[in-house]
C-alpha cells in the first residue's frame, strides 16, 4: 500500500500567488511496513539466575571488554551462544560468537573503535537471554 501525507501553506482566497505544498508518498508492504519484518511481534524467553554469575572487565573500558559467564551446573547453553553490544539508541553495534570452556562462556570485546559512551552487552545463546550488562567506552 502507500500512505499520503504533507501540508499545505499560505492559501487564502485573494492571493494571486498558490500556497505551498509538500507532499510525501511512502511505500509500504501489505502489513504496512515500511522496513520487512517490522509487524513481528514476540516474547524473548529469560535465562533465570544468570545476571549474578556474570563478570565483564574492566568497566569503564578504553580498548577491549573480557567477558566471562559461568555457567552453574544447570546451566545448559543451546546451540552457538553469542555477544552483542548496543548503543544506547538499541541499534546493535557488534555481534561476535563466544567460545565454551566446560561451564564457562568467555570472550573479549574489542571496544576501541567505539565512540565514547555506554552501551549494553548482551550474552544469549540460540534461543534465550543469558546475561547483559552496561558498559562504560572511555
Amino acid at each position: 500500500g502507500f500512505l499520503l501525507t504533507g501540508q499545505v501553506t499560505q492559501m487564502s482566497a485573494g492571493n494571486p500567488h498558490p500556497g505551498q505544498e509538500t507532499i510525501f508518498v511512502i511505500k509500504t508492504d501489505s502489513l504496512g511496513c515500511v522496513v520487512p519484518g517490522c509487524q513481528n511481534v514476540g516474547v524473548q524467553e529469560f535465562t533465570i539466575d544468570l545476571q549474578e554469575h556474570l563478570v565483564v572487565s574492566p568497566n569503564p573500558a578504553n580498548d577491549q571488554v573480557n567477558v566471562l559467564l559461568t555457567l552453574p551446573e544447570t546451566g545448559e547453553v543451546e546451540g552457538q551462544a553469542s555477544v552483542l553490544l548496543l548503543d544506547a539508541s538499541g541499534r546493535t553495534v557488534l555481534e561476535q560468537p563466544v567460545q565454551r570452556n566446560l561451564n564457562q562462556l568467555r570472550t573479549t570485546v574489542d571496544v576501541s573503535t567505539l565512540p565514547a559512551g555506554m552501551y549494553y552487552l548482551h550474552l544469549r545463546d540460540a534461543k534465550r537471554w543469558l546475561a547483559g550488562s552496561k558498559v562504560v567506552v572511555e
